[in-house]
């Protein structure tokens, strides 16, 4: 028995390991590579940030949480064809109802930063002004509207062609962000850089993430349920063996 539930528990992880690496680069990663590597910069020069190697796992960027400052910095980094279309939006959306959204950046929208507050009774501010909108609890997801093909959820099971649309990233402590009109900084490990894929995946094989990208600070990720029930049947044969 205890050799059974070994065996389920790694088959149900490398299920979900392989469903949450579906999304590919169809140009290699080139496109982003050469986005992070003009944004953020090592001492070697260039980001030290591998688009395809260090991207974090499908599981665990679906949804965040504002940490315990009670306030996270959205930062819009670049944009190219999501945001420029008339019509699409990049914002939050409450963490388990995807049609409760606060929208942070539109189309009219180059550069520029956000904060967006929770309160004690998880009112969300957005510079510090009421968003009309409140969250049943500190989590959320991220979502890019789009005029041409709908919405894209960081959460892929919301997605409608079933694939990853949102890469991101965390921060590394070692290489500066360089932003156009921002200070450089220290890319923290509270930091994350996020890139959506504004195209539908896998029609006509168009997978660069470089549509949208957004810089990301004090938020924590926070990992899928289906992530929970792996972690608990492997504490649970730990303690049975």
């Amino acid at each position: 028995m205890k050799k059974l539930l070994t065996q389920m528990t790694i088959a149900l992880f490398i299920s979900l390991t392989v469903d949450s690496a579906n999304a590919g680069f169809s140009d290699g990663g080139a496109a982003l590579q050469d986005m992070l590597d003009a944004v953020t910069i090592s001492p070697a020069a260039g980001s030290s940030i591998d688009v395809i190697n260090d991207a974090i796992d499908d599981g665990y960027d679906s949804y965040w949480s504002v940490s315990a400052s009670g306030s996270s910095i959205q930062t819009l980094v670049i944009e190219l064809a999501a945001v420029q279309r008339s019509g699409n939006t990049f914002g939050i959306f409450e963490m388990g109802n995807p049609g409760n959204q606060i929208p942070l950046f539109d189309g009219s929208e180059m550069y520029g930063s956000k904060v967006v507050t929770l309160l004690d009774d998880f009112t969300v501010l957005v510079n510090f002004t009421p968003s009309g909108s409140s969250f049943s609890a500190n989590g959320f997801g991220y979502y890019l509207e789009t005029a041409a093909s709908g919405t894209w959820y960081s959460d892929t099971v919301l997605n409608s062609d079933g694939w990853d649309h949102m890469m991101a990233y965390q921060g590394n402590d070692s290489d500066i962000v360089d932003l156009s009109g921002f200070a450089g900084g220290l890319f923290q490990s509270n930091e994350y850089i996020l890139a959506f894929e504004d195209q539908p995946i896998g029609v006509a094989n168009l997978s660069n993430y470089d549509d949208f990208v957004v810089l990301v600070e004090s938020v924590t990720p926070i990992p899928e349920p289906a992530t929970f029930v792996i972690l608990g049947l492997g504490g649970l044969l730990l303690r049975k063996t």
